[in-house]
């Protein structure tokens, strides 16, 4: 694994690392990739790795019951080591958990509902 004197520290914070720029480490972006949503230079210690992550093709947060479902099932994900990878900075488990599925922040569903009743197109319950 690739060690920080690797990467090219820009103006602003922001860190250059095979002709991409990264906002800083450890601080997600959109990913200019076919397949992955999002991309992260994860860093631990003096180590860092390019993680891409959230399939393109895949809805994400998209009701409660999912959210839920997701959140239970990917906390019991382990690596090949048999570690957990909920609370690894370096899997894309750790950051989907984060990004895509934040435990505490409304689901899509539920922004949807809320910006309706705010424009009193349905009523509340």
């Amino acid at each position: 694994m690739p060690d920080v004197s690797r990467v090219e520290r820009l103006k602003g914070g922001k860190i250059r690392y095979r002709g991409r720029v990264f906002p800083g480490f450890n601080k997600p972006k959109t990913a200019n990739h076919p397949r992955y949503k999002k991309e992260v230079l994860a860093r631990k210690g003096n180590q860092f790795k390019l993680l891409g992550f959230g399939h393109r093709s895949y809805r994400h947060n998209y009701s409660p019951r999912a959210k839920r479902n997701y959140l239970t099932r990917s906390a019991g994900i382990r690596n090949k080591s048999g570690q957990l990878t909920k609370d690894d900075v370096f899997s894309r488990n750790y950051w989907s958990r984060r990004r895509l599925w934040p435990q505490n922040k409304p689901t899509t569903a539920q922004k949807r509902v809320a910006a309706l009743r705010r424009r009193r197109l349905i009523r509340s319950s």
